[in-house]
């Protein structure tokens, strides 16, 4: 659970440890307790965005339940889970796939509808990163008629499912879709505290009322992710909401030039392109183009499209071909500038992400060529 504290979980990887040491018995019980320290350890290490260590201390805890020929589907269910968490923040997209759907099979076989569906949402998330977003929409649509068949779409970990197909609608600009299918992921996700997945529906549906204009909407969700952020402990998800008032901030010209960046710089690489670090960057090269450094701006986009690219991180990709356009414009090459607008577009068309192009028809400072629009 996101609430409880590492310290709680030290605690109890200290009591195992004990027992462990002063228990030389070989039967299951005892046997049994590195697998579960190792996995938990690495559960820790994910909350404090040690990916990793998560990935190295989870992959220990799997080998030792095999070295040991323990039979527990859940334990390993959840082991795969982590695995698959680790490696989406860390943009591997296909090991989080293969991870998530090993977790959900493992989850379905037990019975263990939340941690099948949780596993769901991470491989649709992988997918909506590498642009299927068709095949993200139906793994989500068919989740949710099997959770409706069995009686289960109104259960709180149902409220993945509802949030993440908000998110696509988002991305198609169908805001009233989208917003619909939030508030039900906001009502499941308060009935049962799923921390994770109502920061992400306040924060969707924060960026929806900014970009209608819709200051008390805005505001109140705003409040909300206040309000998170006091009884969350998981480091992952407090940077999550910082980063995103920044971005909200920039959204509402809330930032003059003068004003220091309240986002934490850091030079991502291949090995740590996490989802936090490039929203950060993100922000960061927007924040430049405010202060009037489109240059600069331009180089922090152009290090983290590459690195986009390396690791199919498309909608990443997309996402910083408009911000690059919006520099070289700043910069006066308008036609460098169409150029990449172009192939932000085609790839849009393609892949029915439609909310970028149409937040940057709002910045053109020129008239785009008819054959574009």
């Amino acid at each position: 659970s996101l609430n409880i504290e590492p310290p709680s979980l030290d605690y109890l990887i200290d009591c195992a440890s004990h027992g462990y040491k002063n228990q030389q018995q070989g039967n299951d019980v005892y046997s049994s307790i590195p697998v579960h320290i190792a996995a938990i350890q690495g559960f820790i290490a994910t909350f404090d965005e040690n990916y990793h260590a998560s990935i190295q201390l989870s992959t220990a805890a799997l080998q030792k339940l095999y070295t040991i020929g323990m039979a527990n589907k859940s334990l390993e269910g959840t082991i795969f889970f982590n695995l698959a968490r680790a490696y989406l923040s860390l943009s591997n997209l296909t090991e989080t796939i293969y991870h998530a759907r090993a977790a959900e099979q493992l989850g379905l076989s037990i019975g263990n509808y939340y941690g099948a569906i949780a596993s769901v949402n991470l491989s649709a998330q992988a997918m909506i990163q590498m642009l299927d977003i068709n095949g993200a929409e139906k793994l989500y649509l068919e989740t949710l008629k099997f959770s409706l068949n069995n009686n289960l779409a109104d259960q709180p970990f149902a409220a993945y499912l509802y949030n993440g197909l908000g998110e696509i609608e988002y991305l198609r600009n169908e805001f009233d879709k989208a917003t619909v299918y939030l508030k039900k992921s906001v009502e499941l996700s308060s009935r049962g505290k799923e921390m994770k997945s109502l920061v992400n529906a306040h924060k969707l549906l924060a960026t929806i009322y900014s970009a209608q204009k819709n200051k008390r909407r805005l505001h109140f969700h705003l409040r909300k992710l206040d309000e998170l952020a006091l009884k969350i402990s998981a480091k992952n998800c407090l940077r999550d909401i910082r980063t995103f008032k920044a971005h909200i901030d920039l959204l509402e010209k809330n930032i003059s030039p003068r004003q220091l960046s309240r986002t934490t710089i850091s030079h991502c690489t291949i090995d740590d392109f996490t989802d936090a670090k490039e929203y950060e960057m993100f922000i960061h090269a927007n924040e430049l183009m405010i202060k009037k450094q489109p240059e600069k701006a331009l180089g922090i986009i152009h290090h983290h499209m590459e690195l986009a690219e390396k690791l199919n991180r498309k909608l990443s990709l997309l996402n910083f071909q408009f911000s690059e356009a919006k520099a070289l414009a700043l910069l006066g090459r308008r036609q460098e500038s169409i150029k990449v607008l172009i192939t932000a577009i085609e790839l849009s068309v393609v892949s029915g992400v439609d909310i970028f192009f149409v937040q940057a028809k709002k910045w053109l400072p020129f008239d785009l060529p008819a054959n574009v629009t």
